[in-house]
């Protein structure tokens, strides 16, 4: 077996980089007598990685921490660390001819692997089970708060919008599904036509989309993009009766999201978004008729925290 069979979840390190670093420890007689069904996996936690490594039917597990994420170091790690579980000293290194080397002794299943020699800084955890997969969350909850401004277009008002909102995103891959809905109570909305005056708006709105990871690792960079169906509600007075109207709207949202350590049960994410209405309802009151429309471009930034499922 030339190449050991190496497989990671990121290229930290990498499986190049790792047989690479075996080969330059190890001699091809070596690499020859690596048993037939040797394994050796890498999970990347981000500031650890485990290595689990199989051989006769068995998995050993150890955590290597590494907070400044030294690939090259990994590597390092990973190599030596499956030489002398996998490589024994023994295999290949006598100079003498093949007829004068003994025959090595079958395996006996009832003993362990030889005891690997010391390596540096590591965390060990000895398992007689297989190794367990890492955890890969399928269900994201994501309660947060979310602040807007309408763009002031033509005779569209001003107002600050803050608002709650929960969300969910559904899936384990690069391209997830979202759902979402917020609420807005009361904020003042400032007329900026001919006409001055004020009113308040309230909104609720619901949201579905999709999310397309751009990176992962430990700080997670997903590209978001929704269509918006919006209940809003006017109410304020005019100069000759009360004001209050309800009206619905369709739009869409794109925008960036960020959230770090994205595995853990538990991480802060922050967000920026921008939110269109082609066709914003228009703003009537007695006597002046239409003083104005709702806004057509909304900005916004969010922030909260998200639950792994």
């Amino acid at each position: 077996m030339d190449l050991l069979p190496v497989t990671t979840d990121s290229d930290c390190p990498a499986p190049l980089a790792v047989q690479a670093e075996v080969r330059e420890l190890t001699t091809p007689e070596q690499r020859a007598g690596v048993p037939a069904d040797a394994r050796v996996k890498v999970t990347d936690r981000g500031a650890t990685i485990a290595i689990a490594i199989t051989r006769d039917g068995k998995t050993t597990v150890r955590v290597y921490r590494d907070a400044a994420r030294d690939c090259g170091r990994r590597a390092h790690f990973v190599s030596v660390l499956a030489v002398v579980a996998l490589m024994p000293p023994d295999l290949g290194t006598d100079s003498s001819s093949p007829e004068e080397l003994p025959t090595p002794p079958p395996p006996e299943p009832e003993r362990a692997p030889p005891v690997p020699a010391p390596v540096p800084a590591p965390e060990t955890e000895a398992s007689a089970a297989p190794a367990a997969e890492p955890r890969t969350p399928h269900v994201r909850i994501e309660l947060g708060a979310r602040g807007e401004v309408g763009v002031p277009i033509a005779d569209t008002v001003r107002i600050a919008l803050p608002s709650a909102a929960l969300g969910v995103a559904l899936g384990a891959g690069d391209l997830r599904l979202l759902l979402g809905t917020a609420y807005a109570p009361k904020a003042e909305a400032r007329y900026t036509s001919a006409t001055s005056g004020s009113a308040e708006l309230a909104r609720f709105d619901v949201a579905v989309g999709a999310r397309y990871l751009l990176t992962g690792s430990a700080l997670g960079i997903g590209l978001d993009a929704s269509v918006l169906l919006t209940r809003q509600e006017l109410t304020g007075v005019s100069s000759e009766r009360p004001l209050r109207d309800t009206a619905f709207s369709a739009g869409a949202r794109v925008g960036l999201h960020a959230c770090w350590a994205e595995r853990s049960l538990v991480s802060p994410f922050l967000g920026v978004h921008a939110s269109v209405f082609p066709f914003a309802p228009a703003i009537s009151q007695l006597p002046q008729g239409t003083v104005g429309h709702l806004p057509y471009l909304w900005l916004g930034l969010s922030g909260g925290l998200a639950l792994a499922l």
